[in-house]
């Protein structure tokens, strides 16, 4: 597939770089001393043979854990950091270009139509044009717009259907593929508050990169500040209720959350943390 959803692997590589940053151990800490229990008389650095046992004190080792500490503390940190900036700037990018798509002229008629919505590529509408795909079909009924396709005369076909809700800046958008499999779920709305948006995406988006996740959840106010969650959906998610609070995406058992200076998150394994950037 020369083209793969756009808004799928961008959040899929945020997750990605999101568990490489706050999971991962850098690789000089495999040296890190493993120094456990009561140091001998024969291993202790610096006793002078015959010495008086109790009278030399040896600072190394408390060095040592110090520094190790000091360095989890200095990587944990800034790999949060890192972590939370990404997924804050990613985030953005998503809901811009969703933003985008609701400002799609809905009074456009056939063809015309048609190409717009190739130019917006939630799944695949420009590959349907682009690449020449057999039956191409475009049609409207009521608030939806639904595109079939096959890649070839033999293939089974292809559908994605934008729905449009009415009186609101809120649109749901499914795309099934059976011959790859593929199937995928994109949801966005505005909200007083900013904007809540989840993501349905199994299959080969999160096996082939060893994620143990398919569904995200995500909030985010006007000052781009955020939650985002992980969990797991045996199929399509329940429709959002159009009254999502900012914390919603709280609900999922992993979750990272930033508002201005201060952050929380709980990991996959339910641990809890929270901090505070140093203000400048």
């Amino acid at each position: 597939m020369k083209r793969v959803v756009l808004v799928g692997l961008v959040l899929i590589l945020v997750i990605v770089a999101l568990a490489g940053c706050t999971k991962g151990e850098p690789a000089d800490q495999g040296q890190k001393s493993e120094t456990k229990g009561p140091v001998s008389e024969t291993d202790t650095p610096g006793k002078e043979p015959g010495g008086d046992e109790g009278q030399v004190i040896d600072g190394s080792v408390a060095l040592k854990a110090y520094e190790d500490f000091k360095w989890d503390k200095e990587m944990l940190t800034r790999g949060l950091e890192e972590g939370i900036d990404s997924l804050k700037d990613e985030l953005e990018n998503s809901i811009v270009y969703l933003k985008t798509m609701l400002t799609l002229e809905r009074a456009l008629d056939g063809e015309v139509q048609s190409v717009a919505l190739g130019n917006l590529d939630p799944s695949r509408w420009a590959e349907a044009y682009d690449y020449n795909e057999k039956n191409v079909s475009f049609k409207r009924d009521g608030n939806k717009n639904i595109l079939t396709y096959k890649k070839s005369d033999t293939s089974p076909e292809s559908t994605t259907t934008a729905e449009f809700v009415d009186g609101t800046r809120w649109i749901i958008i499914t795309h099934h593929n059976p011959e790859i499999p593929i199937e995928f779920y994109m949801e966005f709305l505005e909200t007083p508050y900013g904007y809540a948006a989840q993501y349905y995406c199994p299959g080969l988006f999160v096996e082939n990169l060893g994620l143990d996740t398919n569904h995200f959840l995500f909030a985010m106010d006007e000052r781009k500040d955020g939650v985002i969650g992980f969990a797991t959906s045996p199929g399509f998610p329940a429709r959002l209720t159009g009254n999502e609070s900012l914390d919603f995406p709280k609900m999922a058992p992993e979750w990272y959350s930033r508002a201005e200076l201060d952050w929380e998150a709980r990991s996959a394994d339910g641990e809890e943390y929270s901090y505070s950037y140093p203000s400048s």
